[in-house]
């Protein structure tokens, strides 16, 4: 271009120019660059004349194998689907800040094997959680005294209730049930496990502990050895005994039906061979074997052992004791609730399904019976 020429321009057009004719050698360079790279014989080398050309900053070393890239160039990215269906799923779940951060942490992994690994770490973690709240002692709960006083009165009335059904069944169920119908505030929640386990087995110790209680006294008219027991050998004088134990505050009465259950217990005392261990399933066994015969029969055998009691140990008609009413709609609200369940109660899942064995002695007595006979 001419100075003449030049000069008649004005700046603005020479600069149009300059613009141009930069864009021109940016074009060629790039059809240069293409042409090297369409065939595999002209790659330029690092350092040859071809490179200088391309630039300072090119780097030839990219262009030897585009499918084998540097590793710390282009790292391992984490699946991004695993990514999106976490984000998608933490909206249907309430986590607070914390888990949601490990939660997102755990989608980015980019190894599988590591997500794996993470997942059994976490079961693990819980495993030892659970292991470590139920190895929790459930005998540290332990209810107030108010609540104690109430768990007493409840077990000692479904026990001397006279349509109780089995003696070593789930009496600990219907007190509980009695209970939370009664709306009692400090029994802990159905949801609060351990809470609710120590409540079971202290409800279950008071009924070891007044079965035990009513065993003794009956026991005790039946050892002849027995001073105390020979005065409360009258079925009236020892109900009376039992209905002491069990507290003032206990609304059973002396009722007929009390006297039959009572005097069940004593044969079972005096004429069979239990062990401590297993003698209020068998107890339970032998009313079983009374109710095979229907209800009629079941009320016959227990008035035919109530005389045979009568006969050895006193007519309570006799005394100054009187029978009272049992439970009717003038009783405590809870009794009223209370009786239907004891009628319910199931058989424990430990009871001894043992055939009873009467006493050695009884047996020889018999025997010796039978021999005067034929004399």
């Amino acid at each position: 271009m001419s100075s003449s020429s030049s000069t008649n321009l004005s700046l603005a057009q020479r600069a149009a120019l300059h613009a141009q004719h930069l864009e021109n050698q940016a074009r060629q360079a790039l059809e240069e660059q293409n042409s090297h790279m369409s065939s595999p014989s002209d790659v330029p080398t690092p350092g040859s004349a071809q490179q200088n050309q391309l630039g300072p900053s090119f780097d030839a070393n990219l262009m030897l194998d585009p499918f084998a890239l540097n590793a710390a160039l282009f790292p391992q990215l984490p699946p991004s689907t695993l990514i999106h269906t976490g984000e998608r799923l933490l909206k249907r779940f309430k986590l607070d800040e914390e888990h949601q951060a490990e939660f997102r942490d755990y989608c980015q992994t980019p190894s599988a094997e590591e997500r794996d690994a993470l997942l059994m770490l976490n079961i693990l973690e819980v495993k030892a959680l659970l292991n470590k709240t139920l190895n929790v002692k459930t005998e540290e709960w332990k209810p107030s005294p108010q609540l104690t006083k109430h768990i007493k009165l409840y077990v000692h009335a479904i026990i001397l209730l006279p349509n109780l059904r089995y003696y070593s069944g789930t009496i600990v169920s219907a007190v509980l049930a009695t209970m939370r119908f009664m709306k009692f505030k400090e029994l802990p929640s159905e949801d609060e496990t351990v809470q609710c386990q120590g409540l079971n087995v202290f409800i279950g110790r008071q009924v070891s502990l007044f079965l035990s209680d009513i065993k003794a006294l009956i026991k005790s008219t039946v050892d002849n050895d027995d001073t105390a027991g020979a005065s409360i050998r009258n079925i009236a004088s020892l109900a009376d005994s039992i209905l002491t134990k069990a507290g003032k505050s206990c609304p059973i009465e002396a009722t007929a039906g009390l006297y039959l259950r009572i005097a069940y217990i004593r044969t079972h005392l005096r004429d069979f061979d239990h062990s401590n261990t297993d003698f209020w399933a068998n107890v339970d066994n032998g009313l079983d074997e009374l109710r095979q015969g229907g209800s009629s029969q079941f009320a016959i055998a227990l008035e035919l052992n109530y005389d045979d009691d009568v006969q050895k140990y006193g007519d309570p008609a006799e005394t100054e004791y009187k029978t009272g009413s049992g439970v009717d709609t003038k009783s405590p609200k809870w009794l009223q609730h209370l009786a239907p369940l004891a009628g319910q109660v199931q058989r424990g899942t430990k009871a001894s399904k043992r055939a009873t064995k009467r006493k050695r002695i009884a047996l020889e007595n018999d025997e010796e019976e039978n021999q005067e006979g034929d004399e």
